[in-house]
């Protein structure tokens, strides 16, 4: 006999229901609350994907009307419906299994339990997810939730009351009994639920309860109500990230490269030479960032009382491409500067160094699937602006002392002239120790040794200041070293009348940003020689030094010295950002580093090198030691503060400031790790413009690319743009194939996105690599005529790469943010 069909869900892959209306009801009830929903039709081999519940109900409506139509049919009446503990339906087969017909009792057995919400679903927990989304999601102030929530607790009532009396007249007419408890009993649990929730203190109870919401917690480090600080249980925050079993996964298996290559911190000489994480794979890597934020308008009377300084962490132990989730960094600690200044770092991280202590020699225990893991684990490295790294490291705030570099101890005339690491003897952790005992004694001698105090992390067992601090390209090179090159260069342009102020504003203006430098664009500066200078966001200088040679390429002489050094500073920042190294990177980045200060010293004497520039002597080594240090840069830490700023102004509570961050921050991240995968899935795509072709209609060459990902399909489903991973692709979008020792990479244009068996392909034609044009620091390439067909994650690069037009003799010139290494 033929069998009824089975629906599974696309997104849990657990569920197989027995029909239509069960899947419908399984995803309504059981996932479309869920933070990271995202869901494939897959009906008929529809590969269409939605993130919100509505739209794909309208979607099958409009698209797969047969299914919808037949999902009010009965449900099946071989089996029972009971409720399990969690409030969720099971379907079992009739009690005596003989009288199942042929078959039957095979397919039930292969159906697992099916388990779908129903009306009588956890209400409590649904009610409890809406209220931190409303709240925490969409920044909405506490006062507005609560009256939201209250209105919607009287309709819910009224409309109980108004069901009941029309059910009752109903049954009276009928000469029937009413009995409007049972038909009133889903309206009765949801009231029940908005009155367990009634209030802000029984909603953080159900928060701790349910979602493993982490209380921050006041710390009072003076005798003022105003000397506090609000941390985050360290260790809770730990156990509470490692018991989604994604965490786990990335903590027990581990990302190091293979071969010569340095891809993350892990594959750096300091993680293999530590004395906890070289015999320990599994010990946690904290990476720890400090720096200051300000809640309310930088040039007001109020920017010192409302400074916050912020201490957040995430853990080196997952990929970089899940670390660049805002929510995977996590709070540790939030105090007014005013407080941090007056008491000392070492008060303010104190409950902190506790915790670490703790997991540095007992460590945490979690369970997962009845399993228990422990780990122990230590600060990894501290992220922070030079700035903040010097006072947590305790070395001299003042950059104008002889002594200024955190790395080695050249001096303050050493580092004008001398351009390579080796003429620097670098600092040792023996060294300083000395250095900070004799400045105890003797603290006129700071600036001598470039050092104030001990470092509060140094009682860390393995922690080392000369070791955990590494740089950050944000605020040495995008707000440093590329806008005071680039300003004295321009200016010079300008001087001798090669070019003209104007002339670069136009440029800058007028130019056809395409892809992601859309977003980055920087803005005009000034027309005006004595105000004239760089002065750009980091991403936007990135953008404006990565770009100005096809800017200027065409008015500036190719062999003119000036433009020839803006060519050596690109090349620079192309190496240093690269996201992958090996020796023959490192060697060419040292080798190119020499060569661009060298450059800068005999093109304008006068140049006085910042410690900035200093700093890139000791960039080749210290990318040997901690591994691509664009993976522990400030920027994404940065993109933290503005969500406490956002909260700040929609809040408009200024009393107890960090404290309400705090809370509001928790809640936050309570929401998030409410969902039974915290990190978000690369397989998860979201596409715009979708449509559906025939198999027929495609070019028999892109047929042949995508080769058996078409086998058995009539139709293909395709979309004008995806979203994976954070990177958009749409027709047009250049991505990189291949990398080739010759600098003759493959580089291919998407004229086609097709889904086969849920997974994004890229198809598109093959770019001709015509070379590399020095002028332009770009790949010259032309249009070619053979096909290819690759997932986005089968990409050398990830990410689209923007191509722009000059000229008709060719396709144009692909600019790479970063060094393709092969």
């Amino acid at each position: 006999m033929e069998l009824p069909p089975v629906y599974p869900c696309s997104f849990c892959g657990k569920f197989r229901g027995t029909n239509f209306q069960r899947l419908m009801r399984h995803i309504r009830f059981s996932h479309a609350d869920s933070p990271n929903f995202n869901i494939r039709c897959g009906i008929d081999g529809c590969e269409r994907r939605y993130t919100v519940f509505g739209s794909f109900r309208k979607h099958v409506q409009r698209k797969h009307n047969e299914e919808f139509d037949n999902a009010d049919v009965a449900e099946l009446d071989q089996g029972d419906v009971n409720m399990d503990d969690h409030g969720l339906e099971n379907v079992a087969p009739p009690a005596d299994p003989e009288v199942l017909p042929n078959g039957l009792d095979e397919y039930f057995h292969n159906i697992d339990v099916v388990q779908y919400a129903n009306p009588q679903v956890d209400l409590k927990q649904r009610l409890a997810r809406l209220l931190l989304r409303v709240r925490e999601v969409h920044k909405l102030p506490r006062t507005v939730v609560d009256n939201i929530f209250q209105e919607f607790k009287d309709l819910v009532t009224l409309n109980q009351q108004m069901s009941g009396l029309s059910i009752r007249s109903t049954f009276l007419q009928h000469g029937l009994e009413p009995d409007i408890g049972n038909a009133l009993e889903g309206g009765l649990q949801l009231i029940s639920a908005f009155e367990q929730l009634s209030t802000e203190f029984k909603q953080i109870k159900y928060f701790r309860e349910s979602f493993s919401y982490i209380d921050p917690i006041e710390v009072m480090v003076g005798d003022s109500a105003k000397d506090n600080l609000l941390y985050v249980p360290l260790l809770q925050t730990l156990q509470v990230l490692l018991s989604h079993r994604d965490v786990l996964a990335q903590v027990m298996n581990g990302h190091a490269a293979h071969g010569d290559k340095l891809i993350d911190f892990c594959d750096g000489s300091l993680f293999k030479s530590h004395s906890l994480f070289g015999s320990d794979p599994h010990a946690l890597q904290i990476q720890l960032y400090y720096d200051d934020f300000n809640v309310v308008n930088p040039l007001g009377n109020r920017v010192k009382t409302y400074k916050i300084g912020a201490f957040y962490f995430t853990l080196s132990n997952i990929h970089p491409c899940f670390r660049s989730k805002l929510y995977g960094i996590q709070l540790l600690c939030l105090a007014r500067s005013e407080v941090v200044k007056k008491f000392g770092l070492p008060a303010v991280l104190q409950p902190a160094l506790e915790d670490l202590h703790h997991l540095e020699s007992d460590g945490i225990s979690v369970t997962v699937d009845g399993v228990e893991y422990n780990f122990v684990g230590t600060v990894s490295m501290v992220v922070a602006d030079n700035l903040a790294s010097h006072g947590l490291g305790g070395f001299i705030e003042s950059f104008n002392s002889l002594r200024i570099c955190r790395f080695c101890l050249g001096t303050k005339t050493a580092i004008q002239e001398k351009f390579d690491s080796d003429d620097f003897e670098l600092r040792t952790e023996l060294g300083h120790n000395h250095h900070v005992e004799t400045v105890k004694l003797h603290p006129t001698l700071a600036s001598t040794y470039g050092v104030n105090t001990a470092s509060p992390l140094s009682e860390l067992e393995y922690f080392s200041v000369t070791s955990c601090f590494p740089p950050d390209l944000a605020h040495d090179l995008f707000e440093g070293v590329v806008p005071d090159i680039l300003t004295t260069t321009l200016k010079q342009l300008v001087h001798d009348g090669v070019c003209t102020l104007g002339a670069i504003n136009m440029a800058v203006k007028s130019f056809p940003y395409q892809g992601s430098d859309k977003s980055t664009k920087p803005i005009a500066m000034s027309s005006e020689m004595a105000s004239f200078r760089v002065k750009q966001t980091a991403s936007q200088a990135w953008c404006l030094l990565r770009l100005i040679p096809l800017m200027l390429g065409d008015t500036i002489p190719p062999d003119n010295h000036y433009f020839q050094l803006i060519l050596m500073l690109v090349a620079v920042v192309e190496l240093v950002c690269a996201p992958v190294h090996n020796g023959s990177t490192i060697a060419l980045m040292k080798s190119k580093i020499t060569d661009l200060l060298h450059m800068v010293r005999e093109l304008f004497p006068d140049f006085r090198m910042k410690p900035k520039c200093h700093f890139l002597v000791h960039y080749p080594d210290l990318t040997l030691k901690y591994g691509p240090l664009s993976k522990c840069w400030t920027l994404r830490f940065e993109g933290k503060h503005s969500y406490f700023k956002q909260i700040a102004r929609q809040t408009k509570n200024m009393r107890n400031i960090c404290l309400t961050l705090a809370k509001r921050h928790q809640l936050l991240q309570c929401f998030h790790a409410s969902s039974d995968n915290f990190l978000f899935d690369h397989t998860n795509f979201i596409g715009t413009g979708g449509y559906t072709i025939s198999k027929m209609m495609l070019q028999q060459a892109v047929v042949d690319v995508l080769g058996d990902r078409l086998d058995g399909k009539e139709d293909v489903h395709c979309y004008k743009s995806v979203t994976v991973a954070g990177s958009r692709y749409e027709k047009g979008s250049v991505v990189l194939l291949a990398a080739r020792e010759d600098l003759l990479h493959k580089f291919g244009t998407v004229e086609l996105i097709v889904v086969a068996d849920n997974e994004i392909n890229l198809v598109g034609k093959l770019l001709i690599t015509c070379g590399f044009s020095e002028r332009y620091y770009a790949y010259e390439v032309d249009n070619g005529e053979d096909f290819f067909a690759c997932r986005p994650s089968d990409l050398v690069r990830y990410g689209p790469m923007p191509l722009y037009k000059k000229g008709s003799d060719i396709a144009g010139y692909v600019v790479s943010k970063c060094y393709i290494v092969p």
